[in-house]
């Protein structure tokens, strides 16, 4: 019997999460998803999901933030954490300081995204 992999996309806009959604599910992955920072670390504790393919800027609480809490609090080590983020080549290497995330991809390089998630 195959077992799906489990990957959370979390973002506050609703194309972003289908598109990434439906990208996942081409892969053959079981997709949950989440809107926010607080919803991805719940999401995170009832599913374990294997990817977590997250954005930057949500309201409540930001994907760097929830993607620290989720691996020092959830014991999300094994997990792989994408940054899928507008932000600005700048602004990324700020993020880069937060040092949780596996990688940072930017939401206008969708064949990056695919790729990793291929790999995954």
């Amino acid at each position: 019997m195959y077992t799906k992999k489990t990957a959370l996309v979390v973002d506050d806009n609703s194309m972003t999460l289908m598109l990434v959604s439906s990208i996942l599910t081409e892969h053959n992955f079981h997709v949950v998803q989440g809107r926010n920072g607080v919803e991805a670390i719940s999401q995170y504790a009832s599913n374990k999901p294997s990817l977590i393919i997250i954005d930057m800027n949500m309201p409540i609480m930001n994907g760097c933030r929830a993607a620290y809490l989720i691996r020092t609090m959830y014991q999300g080590e094994q997990c792989k954490i994408i940054l899928f983020t507008a932000e600005s080549k700048a602004f990324l290497s700020e993020i880069q300081e937060c040092k949780v995330v596996n990688h940072i991809v930017a939401k206008d390089n969708v064949n990056e995204l695919r790729e990793i998630i291929g790999n995954h």
